[in-house]
């Protein structure tokens, strides 16, 4: 029993995690004069119904972060009207791991991500007696 309670307990050390990611892939500035900025995600990996639970928390980290500031969108919805600044964009879906970025955001531009989701779950090795 504790030959097989140690395999375990190695077996569990030895596993792989397959992150989530997210990435920034370019942006573009209007030819407006806007002072806001905005995000466009797109999840990649799970299915677009599971995908279209998702949430996006985008905490501000500076300047003006006093009081501290986090707003949280759903999956495929428009994110604009953000004031210029740097935030921490951060995809929540469940059973799956949760990337985070920080970006920059400048007045009239929109910043495009790629969140490639991965599963959350235990990748165990093949044990040979």
């Amino acid at each position: 029993m504790r030959y097989l309670f140690a395999s375990l307990i190695v077996l569990a050390s030895c596993a792989k995690p397959h992150q989530s990611t997210l990435e920034l892939v370019g942006s573009s500035r209007g030819t407006t004069t806007d002072t806001l900025g905005g995000l466009q995600i797109d999840i990649r990996g799970p299915d677009r119904r599971i995908a279209s639970s998702a949430q996006i928390t985008l905490y501000r980290t500076g300047p003006d972060t006093v009081p501290s500031r986090s707003l949280t969108y759903h999956a495929f919805s428009p994110i604009d009207s953000l004031r210029p600044g740097s935030y921490q964009v951060r995809v929540h879906l469940i059973g799956y791991y949760h990337p985070t970025l920080n970006v920059a955001i400048h007045p009239g531009e929109i910043v495009r991500l790629v969140a490639r989701m991965r599963e959350n779950r235990l990748h165990l090795e093949s044990v040979a007696n």
